[in-house]
């Protein structure tokens, strides 16, 4: 069994949460419930899960455990690093876990059981999903993502996981360091092999050479997953990505 971490804490109100009237993403309301509950309800269907961790607003997530959902809360910290590292620190440290973001409403069950399965036997510590852009704009055309051109093909990321907390609990000061160079891009690109860099912008930079170099920079051992999952990857970050997800839901309940 493997425990799952959500990430519910808030330290900005944008255009979406300006327009839904509220202060955080994870309690916009989608098909009668929040975001979180929607989740909530997702993960208590899957077989693999026997403990979950939530980080963010004390009161908020107080009020939703009255209504019956069973969940440990920790207090949300000023960024997402520290809020992955406190929800973290709640769960076995050498045990893999699932981590994702609260603003995932359209996740089932089975792709969140099918990217478990990928996994096994957990032999990494780290796992990410990618997603390829001909198969997310197949099921989601209408969708806006950020894409990656890859030897292997263009893919967008995931919101969710698998990690082994230890390492990163170890190298969270070594890992603070390179998120605040997304501020710096030049002392970022110092980090880049040069081949890495020419291989990217001539498109042929191939996933192993991303994990290699992932692996070799935080001394762990990483994988990305494909996966065909497209839900993994809708999230809530503007007004037109609630938009889809709550044309997606309604569709769901007409049928």
């Amino acid at each position: 069994m493997l425990s799952a971490v959500i990430l519910a804490g808030s330290s900005k109100i944008g255009e979406l949460e300006e327009q839904e009237n509220v202060d955080n993403k994870a309690f916009i309301k989608v098909n009668h419930l929040t975001a979180l509950e929607v989740l909530l309800n997702t993960l208590g269907e899957v077989r693999r899960l026997d403990k979950i961790v939530i980080v963010g607003p004390e009161d908020k997530l107080e009020k939703i455990r009255e209504k019956g959902y069973q969940f440990e809360i920790t207090p949300q910290w000023d960024n997402l690093l520290d809020n992955i590292a406190a929800g973290l620190e709640k769960v076995e440290p050498e045990k893999p876990c699932v981590a994702m973001s609260a603003d995932i409403p359209l996740l089932t069950a089975e792709a969140v059981e099918d990217f478990i399965e990928r996994c096994e036997p957990f032999n990494h510590d780290f796992y990410y999903p990618v997603i390829s852009k001909e198969v997310y704009q197949k099921n989601f055309p209408q969708g806006d993502r950020t894409y990656v051109p890859l030897r292997e093909g263009v893919y967008t990321g995931g919101n969710l996981m698998i990690i082994k907390p230890y390492w990163l609990l170890e190298k969270l000061d070594e890992i603070h360091k390179y998120v605040s160079y997304r501020k710096r891009p030049w002392k970022l690109a110092r980090t880049l092999p040069l081949s890495l860099i020419v291989k990217f912008l001539c498109k042929r930079l191939q996933i192993n050479e991303l994990e290699d170099y992932v692996s070799k920079l935080l001394g762990i051992k990483a994988k990305a997953l494909e996966t065909p999952y497209v839900e993994i990857g809708v999230d809530m970050d503007k007004p037109a990505d609630l938009k889809l997800i709550k044309e997606v839901i309604d569709l769901g309940n007409e049928t």
